[in-house]
């Protein structure tokens, strides 16, 4: 899967928050319930001072236990800079240098097929600090077909 490094800003992304547990299926049990409470619940109109302009939605993977683990904290959630209200939870993603992946597609399917192209790419775990790694996906008129980033942060 292509790449391309990037150099990026401190980022404030407010929203639902959950510890993930690295089981066999990845956590994506997990992942998919949250994903499933925010959209039910049409979080995203209830993030204040959202900025939607660029990237929509932000799902962010912090504070891995290790490098193996897939054990962590989760973000999703738009970007603001807004406190988070009741309910929510905020995180700062840091400035930093990421690989970039890009692909578009059904979020849910062409998702899980680019983390586990991404995995299994020696580079990538060359270079990963383990500490933040997030998604971002791009407004679109379609739920089910729209472009999005992953982003590894990297030494």
């Amino acid at each position: 899967m292509d790449y391309t490094i990037v150099e990026l800003p401190e980022r404030r992304v407010v929203g639902l928050g959950d510890k993930i547990a690295g089981t066999e299926d990845h956590g994506m049990e997990q992942i998919g319930k949250l994903w499933q409470r925010f959209m039910e619940r049409g979080m995203m109109a209830s993030v204040p001072g959202a900025v939607l302009d660029t990237y929509s939605m932000f799902c962010v993977y912090h504070d891995y236990e290790s490098l193996q683990s897939m054990n962590c904290d989760m973000v999703l959630g738009c970007e603001s800079a807004a406190d988070a209200p009741e309910g929510m939870v905020s995180y700062t993603i840091p400035a930093g240098k990421f690989m970039k992946f890009a692909f578009s597609g059904d979020p849910k399917d062409a998702c899980i097929e680019a983390w586990e192209k991404i995995w299994v790419m020696e580079e990538v775990h060359k270079v990963r600090t383990g500490k933040i790694d997030f998604e971002t996906y791009y407004p679109s008129d379609d739920p089910r077909n729209c472009d999005m980033e992953i982003f590894i942060g990297i030494r």
